[in-house]
């Protein structure tokens, strides 16, 4: 996949291009020519300007000096910025780069004059973009976390979603996939609370591109194909064109040539049809790619030379070292070794200029490639080794394993076989963990407790309502009975009317008893729909088991047979979702068995200090991932009443919510100790903690509590109430202790083998 990581990275845009929309513009025309005042007049032009941005830098420099001019004649300070900005970003997206750093440096300027927030915010923002286009990207950075900054107290949510998305693409062409995720993540959130479409779909498509670029193409591909249906629904030709190159993409590294040049013809036609310049010259470029694939060398260079023509007219310092290092690498194939390592060092170059990792590993790597070629062992394994060390940092595993992969042949040539040996065991490694099938299999179980979770709470509110309603009679009954016992007590008062006493007093007797039978009546009623709820999901649970296993044995056969590509690809989705259904039935057949007490106990001595070491060693990776240090103090030989397998299900239940409601860069305590005859296990998270309505539902079953996970996590709201269940039937004692705000500790109380002899 190495080859193709240019194609996701190099055409990240945030700041979108604008399509001319004749129907919005001839719109806006006629009210420019209405009754309105000359400031509504200046806000109308610029928005006529904003709609030929990005595709007729003309009219929009037109409509912008229309608005200038009137701005100026009637003082309308704020109006002449936002023209300053309109006109600044046309030049941006037009490439004329000298000429957008003047308007935008008149935008601060004039900002700052007149203290006009929005106005310095808008400049900040255009110049991390002008920046990153330039391959500045520190000062992008800089100049994103300033506009944010600012409009964090402006309080536009679109503005802010917008630097967080150009602070996640950054991160991401720097290969600091953890970080943009988390800005992307955020920039996600805000779209969907407003309800952004074309925001949206933008975000998607870029945390799209991560999955890619991490070896999860089916997890990619769902989420282009969401951002897809969104901007078919808007007619946005622009992002349109940015998600099939996308899609493109996918089918390029699947080798589905075929597929991929369809998909890049759309693209092409699209950023043609609306004048993307810069967005041209990449998808010229993804077409060369293919036919380098091919082999079909003469076509690509001719592409190669096309796009790198191009994206020097435009000033991208980016894309001019991906088009010499693409020309490197196809000179090398041609065996031309001499004109392809000056062209992988003129990549090098400008990519050592600009500061990116990710360009200097690519160099790197294929200068290894090229050295190696050429029997000079010595100089490859130098780029070689500068270049995994890089790509090692960067977590951009494929270039880790093709580096490994070279460098264990030069260090062979050269008679260093230890080495050849561990580098070989490193691309192993590499291998192993693009092909894991334990990602695969979480990443679908997290999808099934999702639609499952949807269900279940469908069923808690029913289970709730039926609560209500039985409260509700019960406190009736009770107002009954008071009732009749203050018509008894004033009877015995009126000791001269016995008689209407003892009517009175049968009669609220015999009530009395008809309500009861009523209440017993209902309770019955609802203990039994209860029960014939709770079969029917097990009978349905255990027969779908059957069919359920010949779908997957058949797919199993399926594996031996030679299918077609739309085949496989069909067998894959109906793999997917049988597993899941799997994962949904054994779940319910589980807490179904736990309900009924079929689960059997075997409660023995058991030295549970080495399972508490072992599960928080075997969780560290996964809390490392979040920046999260688990702390341990575990007393020596604390031999627990305990049954082996579900001690360390325990465990790893509160092991694993301390780490999914954990902020990152926080610390999780865990404490093993003795205490009143008694083995004490602590597990203490610094999360956000809970209130006094969460600790009520803590331990019950499908209950969704206000803190939230922090990592996009998800729950069936099934584990804390079975952890319950199986301490319990060990004889011991569960509880959390937690205040909102201040973190949570969880609890668990056990039998000590010692004081039990």
């Amino acid at each position: 996949m190495k080859k193709y990581l240019c194609l996701f990275i190099t055409l990240s845009f945030s700041l979108p291009f604008y399509g001319q929309n004749k129907q919005v513009v001839d719109s806006l025309l006629q009210i420019t020519e209405s009754d309105i005042t000359d400031q509504e007049r200046v806000d109308t032009y610029i928005l006529i300007a904003f709609e030929h941005v990005g595709s007729d830098s003309t009219g929009a420099n037109r409509y912008i000096e229309k608005a200038l001019n009137i701005a100026e004649s009637i003082g309308y300070d704020e109006g002449r910025m936002d023209a300053l900005y309109v006109q600044g970003r046309s030049a941006l997206l037009s490439g004329e780069y000298n000429r957008a750093e003047k308007y935008l440096s008149q935008l601060l300027s004039a900002s700052n004059d007149i203290d006009y927030k929005k106005g310095i915010a808008n400049a900040y923002y255009s110049k991390a973009w002008l920046n990153y286009y330039q391959g500045n990207y520190a000062k992008s950075i800089d100049f994103h976390l300033r506009s944010l900054d600012i409009r964090n107290t402006l309080a536009s949510k679109v503005d802010i979603s917008d630097c967080l998305r150009g602070l996640g693409i950054t991160y991401k062409l720097l290969g600091e996939f953890d970080r943009a995720l988390g800005y992307l993540n955020q920039s996600l959130e805000i779209e969907e609370a407003i309800n952004n479409p074309g925001g949206i779909a933008a975000t998607l498509n870029h945390i799209g591109i991560i999955n890619s670029l991490r070896g999860d193409y089916s997890v990619a591909m769902d989420i282009y194909y969401q951002a897809l249906v969104i901007e078919q629904k808007l007619d946005d030709k622009s992002g349109l064109a940015y998600t099939y190159q996308n899609i493109g993409v996918i089918h390029d590294l699947q080798n589905d040539y075929e597929k991929a040049l369809d998909f890049y013809s759309r693209s092409l036609k699209l950023r043609q049809e609306i004048g993307e310049k810069r967005g041209v010259a990449q998808i010229i470029n993804n077409i060369g790619l293919v036919y380098h694939a091919q082999k079909n060398y003469e076509r690509a260079y001719e592409y190669y030379q096309d796009a790198l023509q191009k994206k020097e007219e435009l000033g991208d310092r980016r894309g001019v070292a991906d088009g010499h290092l693409n020309i490197g690498k196809l000179l090398t194939d041609q065996g031309k070794h001499a004109q392809a390592i000056s062209n992988k060092k003129k990549a090098l170059s400008i990519s050592e200029e600009m500061n990116s990792d990710w360009g200097r590993v690519q160099a790197m790597i294929s200068l290894g490639r090229s050295y190696r070629d050429l029997s000079r062992f010595n100089e490859a394994k130098k780029y070689l080794k500068e270049g995994i060390g890089l790509a090692t940092e960067a977590k951009l595993i494929e270039d880790v394993k093709e580096g490994a992969r070279l460098l264990a042949s030069v260090e062979e040539s050269l008679g260093h076989y230890s080495d050849a040996y561990r580098a070989q065991i490193l691309f192993q490694k590499m291998s192993d963990s693009i092909s894991s099938a334990e990602v695969a299999k979480r990443i679908t179980l997290l999808e099934a407790q999702f639609e499952f979770q949807q269900e279940k709470d469908s069923l808690q509110f029913a289970n709730e309502k039926e609560r209500l309603l039985l409260d509700q009679r019960i406190k009736t009954q009770k107002t009954t009975q008071f009732m009749g016992i203050a018509v008894v007590f004033v009877l015995i008062l009126v000791i001269g009317v016995l008689s209407r006493y003892y009517r009175l007093k049968a009669v609220s007797n015999k009530r009395l008893s008809l309500l009861n039978r009523e209440i017993q009546s209902r309770n019955e009623s609802l203990s039994a729909l209860n029960d014939e709820k709770n079969n029917l999901i097990s009978i349905v649970a255990h027969d779908l088991q059957n069919p359920l296993s010949g779908i997957m044995g058949a797919l199993d056969l399926m594996e031996s047979k030679e299918l077609k590509e739309e085949h496989k690809t069909l067998k894959d989705i109906i793999h997917i979702s049988a597993t899941r259904m799997s994962k949904m039935i054994s779940d319910i057949l589980n807490i179904e068995s736990i309900e009924e007490g079929v689960e059997q106990m075997n409660v023995q001595p058991f030295n549970i200090s080495k399972t508490v070491g072992d599960v928080c060693s075997q969780f560290s990776k996964r809390a490392a991932d979040k920046g999260i240090n688990i702390v341990t103090e575990i007393a020596p030989e604390v031999i627990a009443l305990v049954d082996e397998k579900y001690e360390v299900q325990i465990i790893e239940n509160l092991l694993s919510n301390a780490i999914k409601f954990s902020p990152r860069d926080k610390q999780i305590e865990v404490h093993l100790s003795k205490k009143n005859g008694k083995s004490l296990l602590e597990v203490k998270d610094q999360g956000p903690g809970l209130n006094e309505q969460d600790k009520k539902k803590l331990f019950k079953k499908f209950q969704k509590l206000s803190a939230k996970p922090t990592g996009d996590e998800s729950s069936t709201g099934l584990g804390l109430s079975i952890v319950k269940k199986f301490v319990e039937r060990m004889g011991g004692e569960i509880w959390c202790e937690s205040e909102a705000g201040q973190g949570a500790s969880f609890f668990v109380e056990l039998r000590l083998a010692e004081e039990q002899s």
